[in-house]
């Protein structure tokens, strides 16, 4: 996968008291992006490896045996884009040492229905035959739109996530 770094920036300016962080996209380099990312994501459902041999079982076209695994446009797919996307910038940047990495797509039963629970787990084992109280587990929510907010439901959303962000704040235990 690319550096993603090359892609995006933290903005530290947009909400600092809230704890989040905010990564903005570089829209000048959108072709690079999506060539850079093409293959990576389309792994995400399924390793070159696997399939090769879906296309040499069935005997399909590598196009066709692609759509076959990929949600149609829409809300799963702009969800998938978003995890995906995530996973990424997870692995790069927010948790750099992973090193058991699962992507759920691979094990969808219904490429257009969106897989539930936990979006993204990751595994930072130093032994992998050999569990360790220094072992860590990394989870990850996310959350996209394919549609554009009307400006009465964007205030909406922000005060429901502002009020969150409060709970969450209050409810943090150290």
């Amino acid at each position: 996968m690319a550096n993603l770094s090359d892609y995006f920036t933290l903005n530290k300016s947009l909400y600092p008291s809230s704890g989040l962080q905010f990564y903005v996209f570089d829209s000048t380099k959108e072709s690079a992006f999506i060539n850079d990312c093409l293959i990576p994501f389309r792994e995400a459902y399924i390793p070159d490896a696997d399939l090769n041999e879906r296309i040499k079982i069935f005997g399909g076209k590598r196009a066709d045996e692609i759509m076959e695994l990929l949600p149609d446009p829409g809300d799963v797919m702009s969800g998938d884009f978003g995890e995906i996307l995530t996973f990424y910038l997870a692995c790069q940047i927010w948790s750099p040492n992973v090193n058991v990495c699962p992507m759920k797509w691979r094990f969808k039963d219904k490429k257009k229905a969106p897989s539930h629970y936990t979006d993204i787990i990751l595994f930072e084992l130093a032994d992998l035959k050999n569990p360790s109280s220094n072992d860590a587990l990394f989870t990850y929510e996310v959350k996209t739109r394919s549609t554009k907010l009307g400006n009465k439901t964007y205030k909406t959303h922000k005060k429901k996530v502002l009020l969150h962000i409060k709970m969450e704040k209050m409810n943090v235990q150290y």
